[in-house]
This record gives structure tokens, sequence and C-alpha cells, in this order.
């Protein structure tokens, strides 16, 4: 039994060194790291994976998120990476938190809760990628 469970770890550890560093954080550091880049509060980061601030804490003690809300995190996660390069380092905050007219005059932030306003958001920053500024 002991060398079972000894295999289970270390195919455990294998996997983890093949995945993205991204998909080896913790909940917590998941949770932490968005709303830092952000710069947001608990209650806004819930508002936009859909969620309540009382569960993002539950999730960051216990380890776990489910599935539906995993997604939206990885979701929100992809965003962070488009962003990478595209935006001013240190002036993140600044463009999502401005309204944006190539997005109906509204701020990226309060587009990104929902599927379709996050794809808008996710394509605008593509679009600069490119040189096709807004």
């Amino acid at each position: 039994m002991a060398r079972t469970t000894t295999r289970i770890k270390e195919l455990i550890q294998q996997a983890k060194e093949n995945l993205p560093q991204e998909s080896v954080l913790s909940v917590k550091d998941r949770i932490d790291s968005l709303k830092d880049y952000f710069r947001i509060s608990m209650k806004e980061l819930g508002d936009i994976i859909g969620v309540d601030e009382k569960t993002l804490n539950n999730w960051k003690k216990e380890g776990f998120i489910g599935a539906r809300e995993s997604f939206q995190v990885d979701l929100v996660q992809e965003l962070v990476k488009a962003g990478d390069g595209v935006l001013k380092q240190g002036k993140e905050e600044i463009w999502y938190k401005t309204p944006n007219p190539r997005l109906g005059n509204y701020a990226p932030i309060n587009l990104i809760k929902d599927p379709q306003g996050l794809k808008d958001v996710k394509n605008l920053l593509e679009q600069r990628k490119w040189g096709l500024h807004s």
C-alpha cells in the first residue's frame, strides 16, 4: 500500500512538472494574483467570476474551485496573458478601468463579467497587439 501511495505521489509530481507554471498555482495564489493584477477588491473579483466574496474566501481556505467557476477564472487569466506585452506594465489597472469607445464606452473591467464581454475585451487586446490601437 505504501508503495502505491509513493508511486501516485511520483506521478502527480511528474504531471506538475510538465504543466505550464500557472496550472500549478494554488487556488489562493490564482485568486490573489487576479485581485492584485486588476487592483480590485475580493468583492469585485467575485462579481467578475460570478460568486460572492464569502465563496472566494472559502475557495482560498479549502483550495478548491467548482468546475464552472474554475473555467471563468481560467478565462480571466487568459485575458491577463493577452494583455501581457500589450498594456504598459503597471498601467494595466488604468486601461481596464477606463471607458473605451471601442467597447461602447464601457470600462473593460465591467465587461469581463460575462462571456461575450470577456471575448470583446480579449479581441480588443489582440487588435492592440497587432497595431490596431484603440
